[in-house]
C-alpha cells in the first residue's frame, strides 16, 4: 500500500460548514476516497485517494469548489522517517512500567506497593488524555526489578495491578550550548540572579542578550538570538522526558519548514513536567500542525498541541548586565533615596 501522504490532498479555503459529503462529491471525480477528515470549525480538510495518481489528479488542479467556496488544493507533505527509540536488553531495565492505575492511586500508595521487597527510589505517576493513568517507578538495579516481576501479583484498591518492565532508555540532556565568544547565553552574567545581586555582566561578545550603559543592548554582543514569533509557533505538553529535539522535529516538519524548537524538561521532586515550542517560517502552517496532531503520540504518550499564546520578553528586558537595568546593576549613586545627596 501506497504511504499515507502521497495518496492524501490538502484543502484549504472550505466553509466551515463543509461535511463530510460535501467534500466527498467535489472530490469523488478524481477516484475512490477512502477517508476524508475534517478538523472541527477549521477550513481545511485532508481527503485520502486509494491510489496516488488519484490524488496527484486533484492537486494538480490547483483548487476546486466545495460547498459553494472556492478552495486551493495540494498533495499533502510526506511524514518524514521517526527515530527509532533506543532500548535496553530485557533483564537489565531498573525500572518498571505500571498502566491501568485506578484514579484513587498516588504516589506513596505505589511506593506502599513494594513494601518489603526493595525501596522505590523514584514514582513518576501521569495521566493519559483519556484519563487513564500509569506509571513508572525507578529502582535501584535491575535485580530488584526481576524480584518484583515474579513476586506478583499487585493489588491497589481491589484491582489487579499489570507490571511491565520498561525498556525505554532516558536520554541525557545535551549540555549548555557556548555562543561565538565563549561565554554562556545569558547575557554577561552566568545566571539571571547574579545580575540581580551586583553590577551585572556587560554586553559583549558571546552575551545571547548583551546589557549596556543605561540598560540599553550590548553592541558588541554578537551571540544574541532574536527570540521565536508567538504567531508562527505551536505548543507542544505532556510528551515522556526522554523525547528529544530530533523527535519533535521528525513529527512536525511535515506541515512546514521549522525554524527552531525549544525543548524543556523541569523536574519538580517526583513530577516531571515537559513542554516544547515549534516555530515555522510562516503563521499559515500553524492551523495544519495542530490539526494533524489532534491524535498526536510521542514515545507512545498522548500530547495536547496548541497554538502559541505569548512570545517571551528577551533577557535584555529583565537585567543581566550593565547599569539602570531592571535587575541587573547598581542604580547611579544620585538616584538612590536612602542616602542623602552630596553637595557639590
Amino acid at each position: 500500500m501506497a504511504e499515507l501522504a502521497s495518496c492524501t490532498i490538502y484543502i484549504k479555503g472550505i466553509a466551515t460548514t463543509a461535511t463530510e459529503a460535501d467534500v466527498r462529491d467535489a472530490c469523488s471525480q478524481y477516484g475512490n476516497i477512502t477517508d476524508v477528515a475534517i478538523p472541527e470549525g477549521k477550513d481545511f480538510c485532508f481527503v485520502e485517494f486509494a491510489e496516488e495518481a488519484q490524488a496527484q489528479a486533484a492537486a494538480e488542479t490547483g483548487g476546486f469548489d466545495v460547498c459553494g467556496a472556492h478552495a486551493t488544493v495540494e498533495m499533502r507533505k510526506p511524514r518524514r522517517g521517526r527515530r527509532e527509540r533506543a532500548t535496553v536488553p530485557e533483564g537489565t531495565s531498573t525500572s518498571i512500567y505500571i498502566p491501568g492505575l485506578p484514579d484513587s492511586a498516588d504516589k506513596e500508595a505505589i511506593r506502599n506497593l513494594f513494601t518489603g521487597l526493595f525501596e522505590a527510589q523514584r514514582v513518576d505517576l501521569r495521566q493519559r488524555q483519556d484519563g487513564s493513568r500509569y506509571a513508572f517507578v525507578e529502582f535501584g538495579d535491575c535485580t530488584h526489578v526481576q524480584e518484583i516481576m515474579a513476586s506478583g501479583p499487585f493489588t491497589l484498591d481491589d484491582q489487579t495491578l499489570e507490571l511491565e518492565e520498561r525498556t525505554s532508555v532516558a536520554r541525557v540532556r545535551a549540555p549548555r550550548k557556548q555562543n561565538e565568544g565563549g561565554g554562556e547565553a545569558n547575557g554577561g552574567g552566568r545566571t539571571r540572579n547574579r545580575g540581580r545581586r551586583g553590577g551585572g555582566g556587560g554586553g559583549g561578545e558571546g552575551g545571547e542578550y548583551g546589557g549596556g550603559e543605561n540598560g540599553e543592548e550590548g553592541g558588541e554582543g554578537r551571540g544574541r538570538r532574536v527570540p521565536p514569533v508567538a504567531e508562527n509557533s505551536v505548543y507542544i505538553k505532556g510528551f515522556p522526558d526522554t523525547t528529544t529535539e530530533d523527535d519533535i522535529r521528525a513529527e512536525f516538519s511535515q506541515y512546514g519548514d521549522i525554524t527552531s524548537v525549544i525543548l524543556r524538561v523541569k523536574h519538580i521532586g517526583d513530577d516531571i513536567r515537559t513542554w516544547a515550542f515549534v516555530e515555522y517560517g510562516a503563521p499559515e502552517m500553524v492551523e495544519p500542525a495542530i490539526a494533524g496532531s489532534e491524535s498526536l503520540e510521542l514515545g507512545g504518550v498522548p500530547c495536547t498541541v496548541e497554538a502559541r499564546k505569548s512570545t517571551p520578553t528577551p533577557r535584555s528586558e529583565y537585567g543581566g548586565g550593565g547599569r539602570n537595568r531592571r535587575y541587573g546593576g547598581r542604580r547611579p549613586r544620585g538616584d538612590r533615596g536612602d542616602r542623602k545627596r552630596e553637595e557639590y
